[in-house]
């Protein structure tokens, strides 16, 4: 019986350094409800241990275990040998049950301490779940913003274009305007000078007819005068012709230049934007990959938990089954014991 009680407190001793262990844990997740459990479960092992004591000292000496079983009458009272003998069977059967139940209490207490860290691993998943679904749904706000900022930037860049060659537009028209107008002001000149020489010519015809002559070399100086005047003024007209499409092409160029340049900056956008979707989606893998690591190592910490859970059960069989056994060769001898205790 002593070695039976030394293998049940070798297992209470391990389980109760497993739950000082947890309690190291259930402190840090502040879990105090687990922790008075923890503590209440300590006190009873030491009650146990002391009992334990009581049980080998009553196994060894008789008289210590007729002493410490006070249910038990003593056998100077009167009780024949084979009724303390059946009287001790009965209270070491009542002793084995209470200690099965208490076994059962503190296989229940480990196996809801067990759910307890079951629950706690699968409330920090979901938490890191939440907290990459967080994660993912502000990447998806900032690449929204992004592309809103984009899109607002290139409206204004746009903006700023129509604008630029609506001014430039609105200018080559003022200036063709203008030119136009002189160049009106200067033919109304010209059409005045005209009239006036004409009605000299007509006043100097009827006054004096026989300058004609000198009217006439007059109308020929004037009407050189006025070619010579045309043509200047054509001259005038090609050299403004060629002045406009001069700036006509120069604009051209100018328009040609700023969309070079915006379709370049478009195009080191769009290769910045894909770097940054090639670096996420890296990112992304890398943590699907530690994720799965963590799923991985999770489940082979769970199998080996399995797995030492399943051996225990198994030592636990195979102790009650020597207990057993030893319990019933213990009855087995006792006769015997008892057969020659009357001899002598």
């Amino acid at each position: 019986m002593s070695h039976v009680l030394d293998m049940l407190l070798d297992e209470a001793n391990l389980a109760m350094e497993q739950l000082q262990q947890h309690a190291e844990v259930c402190m840090a997740a502040e879990r105090f409800d687990v922790l008075e459990q923890i503590s209440m479960l300590a006190s009873d092992h030491q009650a146990l241990q002391s009992q334990a004591e009581r049980w080998k000292q009553a196994a060894t000496s008789p008289d210590s275990f007729n002493r410490n079983a006070g249910a038990l009458p003593s056998a100077s009272a009167g009780m024949t040998l084979d009724e303390q003998e059946e009287a001790q069977q009965r209270w070491l059967a009542e002793e084995q049950e209470r200690q099965r139940a208490e076994d059962a209490q503190i296989r229940e207490q480990e196996e809801a301490q067990q759910r307890w860290l079951a629950e706690q691993e699968a409330q920090q998943l979901e938490q890191r779940r939440l907290e990459e679904e967080a994660a993912r749904r502000q990447t998806e706000e900032e690449e929204s913003a992004r592309q809103r900022r984009a899109e607002e930037e290139a409206a204004r860049r746009q903006a700023e274009e129509e604008a630029e060659r609506r001014r430039v537009e609105e200018e080559t028209e003022r200036q063709m305007r203008e030119e136009e107008e002189a160049r009106i002001c200067e033919f109304e000149e010209i059409r005045q000078q005209a009239l006036e020489e004409e009605a000299a010519r007509k006043r100097q015809a009827e006054e004096e007819a026989g300058a004609a002559r000198r009217n006439a070399d007059e109308q020929e100086a004037a009407r050189q005068r006025l070619e010579a005047e045309l043509k200047t003024r054509r001259a005038l007209e090609e050299a403004a012709a060629r002045k406009k499409a001069a700036d006509e092409e120069e604009e051209e160029a100018e328009r040609q230049r700023l969309a070079e340049e915006a379709a370049r900056r478009e195009a080191f956008e769009r290769e910045a934007e894909r770097k940054r979707q090639e670096e996420e989606q890296e990112l992304k893998r890398r943590a699907e990959e530690e994720a799965k690591r963590l799923r991985q190592a999770n489940e082979e910490e769970a199998r080996r938990g399995a797995e030492e859970a399943e051996r225990r059960r198994r030592e636990q069989a195979t102790r009650q089954a020597l207990a057993e056994e030893a319990e019933r060769k213990e009855q087995e001898d006792e006769p015997k014991r008892n057969k020659r205790s009357e001899e002598e």
